[in-house]
């Protein structure tokens, strides 16, 4: 299980659900990749096999994986996707007297940070959850888990990520924190039985899990008040229904799930008292009661009387909150409008005033949303000061700086480094003016000049004579400002440099060059405003305040005499002026929307700045003459740390090096079918903490044939790339070589594969494989032998992938934009003493087409096959869960009834035209949460076909509705009902199927 930690997952985020189905995937095929096609499209081996379970035993499957998915909230915040394996980490453990905290070189100071945090947040949350872990917890600190961190209860298991322990917003304490209280948690629920924690949280909301997460460990931020003060003023505060299946429901939903859930154990625990926490879990324990029936035991108040109390209880705050205040800073216009679910912020001016540069989540499904913080990761636009169609300038951007002449752009980007770990890198953009406005809306733009020696940097900022750039750079932890010259692009000076945890960021020159202003914090604290002076490096300390204070963004009034920022200090995120002569402050903005990220026009006489709704942002602009001047009030001094500073002795540390121990994730109970009939069997899954060792074993015993089958496969990620063993003794489904004679055979063998990705969503997977095929039918005496497949074969197996599919919530069933190819080759090796001589080979592609500026979608399809020489030929027909892993892995012709259509040559091609029929449909079914509804039509075309017969296209038509949903208000998953008729040569009656998942 997984926690996750951020509100909003990134665009390459890997959730649980793909956690679960590689774990499944690795009990249920032979390969461990359903959709390897050089391997099933040569014996499809496991076809028989793995149709006749899915058939009969689904509806079991289900039954038993409901409540375990239904303890898995979503909380694997995304990282990156699959990323190489790292041999190069040197894994070390500091070994406490609660935790086990891995590390490897470069992390060796956060990691014993973790070391002094981890015992007092121990004492904290365990006194206040009344329960503890029976063993020391696992802390695993890696830039794999890269921007996230999530919690696994099964393992008691922490993965955290050091670049976010390093922000303001959360900090290795809070961060900590926040993901002991989920392990601790769901030891509450145990009953003595380590499952039992994970079925008694099953039926506990999604909403309660995180915000009791974010209670123990985080402070209520105004930025949090303003988030849901939005949904209360604007009544779109989620249902009961939605709050319990908020993560399935994208980045805005998300971030307004963990914001309400916070808020309403924010409100039972302070109003009806703290102990009530470990009262409500011991009640919950081992599943027996509903989460309802336990609020009623605990409360004394049913629980939706309790969600009413504290629905007019933020009701009543926001209308006393916002008196006085407005939603617009007066006489604002707006610059780049707000869309529902799209976030614009980072405004910057050129210096002539002509063009305006900006992040924007356009064409995005979401935004970082980091506790009511927008983060970058953006594309990068650029418009003449919003008024024409913007250009997309750069992607993944985190901080952007014009030249001081306008004639270019700096960004700092996200990217991979040569072994896969994320780094952020600076690049240079002309920008050229000439044919803007023409129909083609060109920038004219240069090569851009890339600095790929300068990892780990952000934050850029432009001397006024344009020679010279700051950076923020962080190496080992440590940050820094340095210089960079832009000529020699190299770095010419460092004026900071950090002896302690002390973060610096969002630098802005001045004018007359003297000073470089800059965000100071230590992780997990409020920032300030600096002065850091690029001469000598001397620093000036502007701001002050206590934890929860944010002054940040700062931008230069054009005499270098004031700043313009944004502060909280007041309760409300709002514009500010510091005159430096004289140290006062003053408030210029008065809203309850929020007014932040300013950018002064060049002329010093209007400001951009950026305004909040519910769902997004957008970029307004008010004249400075027209803002009327407010006396700030001075912000507290220094607040309480919510934990105390424990005293951890040297003695209570051993450090070690990291030792291989594995121990089971998942164990489940299996049905099956051989050539004789049911089997019944067991799958089991067994990782090691770090999970560079992966064991997936299944056996099964068939109750008619007294023998046992069994798949038992090894992954070691301690290198690059992945390396697998496989080992199986299996029933399978084969047919003749002449397409006629479907027979049942075993296969026994094994392979050894390795797999890595690639750059750009791109993946390879190599294997060698040897296998033994023995005939186990009676077969009709007219049948040719010599067509029938036995005997030793060794073959090699490669395949290629490439997926940017993508589309926003739903995309998992309702993807709309974006492309994917694949292309797997089979190779039999008769001169390594195999009977077979055959060569298998075929790839597939997809395109998704948004229409217009609806959600309707159309998608493409289109693959194709040649089998050469002694391989089985492809077949095809029936709806997808027939032939979902089949002989060639390819989607079948709908329409048509299974394996109708045989041959050694394939060519198939699909239309999907897909309408969203109910969206946000928000009902709910026992434990299954429906999302939304999609129709689609569609018409399949192809055939396979033998060498030297004609080619005649089939064509199937038909329907299918589409329901996205969740487990346990946990998700997503699709299940969709078709029904198809072919057309040409075609069946007469229609074919009625049903799948679970996608078809493409």
């Amino acid at each position: 299980m997984r926690v996750r930690d951020n509100e909003c997952a990134p665009a390459r985020s890997v959730d649980w659900v793909s956690r679960l189905k590689t774990r499944l995937n690795g009990l249920f095929s032979p390969c461990s990749q359903s959709r390897t096609r050089a391997i099933l499209g040569h014996h499809g081996y496991i076809f028989a096999w793995y149709w006749c379970m899915r058939r009969r035993s689904l509806a079991v499957l289900i039954a038993l994986l409901v409540p375990v998915l239904g303890t898995f909230p979503a909380l694997a915040a995304g990282g990156v996707a699959a990323s190489p394996n790292h041999p190069e980490r040197r894994w070390q453990v500091l070994e406490t007297p609660h935790f086990l905290i891995h590390y490897y070189q470069g992390h060796e100071r956060l990691a014993n940070e973790v070391v002094r945090l981890a015992e007092a947040s121990y004492s904290q949350v365990t006194s206040d959850l009344g329960a503890r872990p029976k063993d020391k917890v696992p802390v695993i600190l890696t830039d794999d888990s890269f921007w996230n961190g999530y919690a696994e209860p099964l393992k008691d298991r922490i993965v955290l990520d050091p670049l976010l322990a390093h922000t303001s917003s959360m900090g290795m304490r809070r961060f900590f924190t926040h993901e002991f209280t989920h392990i601790i948690t769901f030891e509450a629920f145990n009953a003595g039985i380590p499952i039992s924690k994970v079925y008694a949280a099953a039926g506990v909301p999604s909403w309660f899990m995180e915000g009791i997460a974010q209670y123990e460990a985080e402070y209520w931020y105004p930025s949090l008040d303003r988030m849901l003060r939005l949904h209360t003023l604007e009544h779109t505060i989620l249902t009961p229904s939605q709050r319990q299946a908020f993560h399935m429901l994208g980045s805005q939903a998300g971030a307004a799930g963990y914001n309400e859930g916070f808020a309403i154990c924010r409100y039972l625990f302070e109003t009806y008292g703290h102990d009530k926490l470990a009262r409500l879990l011991s009640a919950l324990r081992g599943g027996g009661g509903s989460f309802a029936g336990a609020c009623e035991t605990v409360f004394g108040k049913s629980l939706p009387v309790l969600e009413a109390e504290w629905r007019q209880a933020m009701e009543e705050r926001y209308r006393q909150q916002t008196a006085g205040r407005a939603a617009d800073v007066p006489k604002s216009t707006v610059v780049v409008p707000y869309k529902a679910e799209e976030a614009q912020f980072r405004p910057q001016l050129s210096p002539d005033g002509a063009l305006l540069a900006y992040l924007s989540s356009r064409g995005r499904s979401g935004y970082v949303n980091l506790r009511g913080f927008l983060m970058g990761r953006l594309p990068l636009f650029v418009t003449p000061n919003g008024k024409d169609k913007p250009i997309r300038i750069a992607d993944r951007v985190m901080a952007h700086a014009w030249s001081s002449d306008g004639a270019a752009i700096a960004t700092v980007a996200w990217d991979d480094d040569a072994i896969g770990n994320p780094v952020t890198r600076l690049t240079i953009t002309p920008i050229g003016r000439k044919d803007w406005g023409t129909p083609k809306q060109s920038l004219n733009t240069g090569k851009p000049v890339e600095f790929p020696r300068l990892d780990n940097v952000n934050d850029p900022a432009w001397s006024p004579d344009g020679k010279t750039i700051a950076l923020v750079q962080t190496k080992a932890e440590h940050s820094d400002v340095i210089l960079l010259d832009v000529a020699t692009q190299k770095v010419v000076k460092t004026l900071t440099v950090s002896n302690d945890d002390r973060q610096y960021g969002e630098l802005a020159w001045s004018p007359d060059g003297k000073w470089l202003a800059a965000s100071t914090f230590y992780p997990g604290t409020g920032s300030k405003l600096m002065l850091i002076s690029p001469t000598d490096g001397t620093t000036k300390s502007l701001t002050g305040g206590n934890v929860m204070v944010m002054d940040t963004r700062a931008c230069w009034a054009k005499d270098s005499q004031s700043l313009i920022f944004t502060s909280d200090r007041e309760g409300f995120t709002d514009l500010y002026r510091l005159q430096l002569g004289t140290d006062t402050v003053q408030r210029l903005s008065n809203t309850y929307t929020g007014a932040e990220e300013p950018a002064l026009a060049p002329d010093g006489q209007s400001v951009l700045y950026v305004r909040h709704y519910n769902e997004g942002s957008e970029i307004r602009q008010v004249p400075l003459a027209d803002i009327p001047v407010r006396v700030a009030m001075i912000p507290a001094g220094p607040g309480p740390a919510k934990l105390p500073p424990p005293a951890v002795r040297p003695g209570d540390v051993a450090v070690r090096t990291y030792s291989l121990g594995l121990s089971p994730d998942l164990v489940i109970p299996l049905t099956g079918r051989d050539e004789k009939g049911d089997q019944i069997g067991i799958g089991a899954t067994f990782n090691d903490v770090l999970e560079k060792h992966a064991l997936s074993a299944q056996l099964f015993y068939g109750l008619a044939s007294n023998r046992f089958s069994y798949l038992v496969s090894y992954d070691n990620r301690m290198f690059d790339p992945l390396l697998r063993a496989v080992a199986f003794d299996s029933p399978t489904l084969a047919v003749s070589l002449d397409g006629k004679v479907p027979y049942l055979q075993r296969s026994q063998g094994g392979a050894i594969l390795a797999a890595r990705p690639l750059w750009d969503r791109q993946s390879l997977t190599v294997g060698l494989w040897g296998s033994y095929q023995r005939l186990v039918s009676e077969l009709p005496d007219s049948i040719d032998r010599a067509l029938i497949l036995e005997g030793f074969n060794p073959h090699f197996s490669v395949g290629w992938q490439y997926n940017g599919v993508g589309g926003g919530t739903g995309a998992d069933i309702h993807p709309s934009a974006g492309q994917s190819l694949e292309a797997p080759i089979d190779i039999g090796m008769p001169f390594l003493g195999g009977k077979f001589n055959y060569q298998l080979l075929s790839v597939e592609g997809a395109s998704y087409f948004k229409m217009g500026q609806t959600d309707h979608v159309l998608a493409l399809r289109a693959a194709g096959g040649l089998s050469l020489g002694q391989a089985s030929p492809f077949l095809l027909g029936g709806g997808p869960i027939t032939l979902a892993v089949g002989v060639q892995g390819l989607t079948p012709l709908r329409g048509y009834p299974i394996g109708s259509i045989i041959g050694n040559r394939l060519v198939e091609a699909t239309a999907e035209y897909r309408i969203p029929i109910l969206k946000e449909l928000d009902l709910t079914l026992g434990a299954i949460y429906l999302d939304r509804v999609y129709g689609v039509l569609y018409t399949d075309v192809g055939n396979a076909w033998f060498d030297g017969q004609p080619w005649i296209p089939k064509v199937g038509v038909g329907g299918e509705l589409r329901a996205r949903m969740g487990m346990g208000g946990r998700g997503p998953f699709g299940i969709s009902f078709g029904i198809g008729q072919g057309l040409i040569n075609g069946p007469g009656t229609p074919q009625f199927y049903w799948y679970l998942g996608n078809v493409f």
